[in-house]
């Protein structure tokens, strides 16, 4: 499971990483991700495959989406991610929130 954090404030969440790269386009990416984190409490950042691009015409700016993968950041800090959970209002899809819920008061158990 893969949590993320968008710039809505609005927890998301996805089964794989694949799941998450394919709802936010390239172009999207840097502004909507907040934080991300796997079920363990790995944070996870963006790598680009392919950079963004951006190409001047008199008059028009052209922008191109490039693509990235999300990759494991550091190890895991449950903390962090237990800290998270505890401060979000919103979990999409509605349906993960219980989920979600138990992944976090288990994290807290685990921290004490």
């Amino acid at each position: 499971m893969i949590l993320t954090l968008q710039e809505d404030g609005v927890l998301r969440v996805y089964d794989t990483t694949a799941e998450a790269e394919l709802d936010v386009e390239a172009l999207d990416a840097l502004e909507t991700f907040r934080a991300i984190f796997d079920d363990a409490g790995v944070p996870h950042r963006i790598e680009w495959t392919v950079p963004n691009s951006s190409t001047r015409i008199p008059g028009l700016q052209v922008v191109t989406n490039g693509s990235y993968r999300l990759v494991p950041a550091a190890a895991p800090d449950p903390k962090a991610l237990a800290a998270l959970l505890e401060s979000v209002e919103v979990i999409d899809p509605p349906a993960r929130t219980l989920e979600v819920r138990r992944l976090g008061r288990r994290l807290r158990a685990e921290r004490g």
